[in-house]
């Protein structure tokens, strides 16, 4: 994707006399595009559509207004959006006029320049999460480990020194940026939000974000897959994982690139994200306030909505046990729809009083358990851990 720049949008809404906007997402952008593909992929990212230009009606994008996040600036061409820099996407200038004056005070205009470090941001929710590896000065070595551009030091070596956990959750945070804009750009997935239904009682931030490849309904194959443990988000099976073993191990792009390869569609869920944080309160996400739950809802909603005739999942560590959670909560459709379970340090356990016999026998029949044992050759069976099952 050649100077493509990945950037973040908010969408802002006039909700009575205030103009509100919502979380950032990402989209990208061609500096050779006409400004009208820029304001429509602005929309379509924000929206979770598909419709191109010609599809809009009339005047809708010529209507809009870009702002500069920080600055409030107008920005008009789409050689002047920079990457890794957030916009907040206006669907009229007058509401990016309400959004300066609410930011600045009345004498705020699109042409002014401002110190925008020295102003409050209590309008306008930018986002920490913005910076890109090259501005935190790290980057990903041939062999897909995290290190300072600088010193060469891994990353994985600031583990043990607790003075820069702050430092290490950023730059992890920064390479989890890194990978998803990958599979958007590189492997074509969209970004969905769920619920897929907002509410206007809830908070716009109150959503968490799927990935989809654009084939997840009509293809045959459909491979979900599902990642464990704190801190993880689409795109990487843990954090820890990731920092300790870099890309070929720690993200999930070296199975995304195959399934693609295989013709799957494939769709990454995020079970640990069930709550967001807006100022002090903490909001829990509606149908997906537990990993369990967001299963649920990724089966009532996605999955099954899908034509393939064959699903597959792919889930690490505590991911394992949402996807069992699923196949006893739905297990009538689960038994008729999925081929096969590949798990790969599967934390889960079966409760045998409280599982059919018929879950017992298809999770003999269709699941596998990759466990590491440094005592059983690879490919091996681990008895001791099967009869714990």
């Amino acid at each position: 994707m050649a100077d493509s720049r990945r950037v973040f949008v908010q969408l802002a809404s006039a909700q009575g006399s205030q103009v509100e906007v919502g979380a950032p997402v990402m989209a990208f952008v061609m500096p050779t595009d006409s400004w009208l593909s820029v304001v429509n992929e602005f929309l379509m990212s924000c929206n979770d559509d598909d419709m191109e230009v010609e599809q809009r009606p009339p005047g809708l994008l010529e209507g809009c207004t870009v702002l500069h996040a920080s600055s409030m600036q107008q920005v008009s061409d789409p050689a002047s959006c920079e990457d890794g820099k957030q916009y907040i996407l206006c669907m009229s200038s007058e509401d990016a006029v309400r959004l300066q004056k609410q930011k600045f005070g009345d004498s705020s205009g699109s042409g002014m320049s401002v110190d925008s470090d020295a102003l409050p941001r209590e309008s306008i929710a930018l986002t920490d999460q913005l910076e890109s590896l090259e501005e935190l000065d790290y980057y990903f070595d041939d062999a897909g480990t995290l290190r300072h551009c600088r010193t060469n030091q891994a990353v994985y070596e600031l583990m043990s020194d607790e003075r820069r956990a702050g430092e290490l959750d950023e730059i992890v945070k920064a390479a989890i940026f890194h990978i998803q804009m990958e599979m958007l750009a590189e492997l074509a997935f969209k970004q969905a939000r769920v619920p897929l239904d907002p509410r206007p009682d809830e908070p716009k931030e109150a959503r968490s974000s799927i990935f989809l490849t654009s084939d997840w309904r009509s293809s045959d194959n459909l491979l979900v897959v599902v990642n464990g443990g704190r801190g993880a988000q689409p795109g990487i099976w843990s954090r820890d994982l990731l920092i300790q073993e870099g890309l070929e191990l720690g993200s999930m792009l070296p199975i995304l690139r195959r399934a693609k390869a295989s013709k799957f569609a494939v769709a990454v869920v995020n079970p640990s994200t069930n709550n967001v944080t807006i100022g002090n309160d903490l909001f829990p996400i509606r149908g997906n306030s537990s990993p369990d739950e967001h299963m649920l809802y990724i089966w009532d909603n996605i999955i099954s909505r899908a034509q393939a005739r064959n699903v597959y999942f792919l889930a690490y560590s505590f991911g394992a046990k949402s996807v069992l959670t699923l196949i006893q909560k739905r297990e009538e459709q689960v038994v008729k729809r999925v081929n096969a379970l590949v798990f790969a340090e599967g934390a889960y356990r079966l409760d045998q009083a409280a599982a059919t016999s018929s879950v017992g026998q298809f999770l003999r029949q269709r699941a596998i358990n990759f466990k590491g044992d440094a005592q059983i050759v690879v490919g091996g069976h681990i008895p001791a851990f099967e009869e714990e099952q």
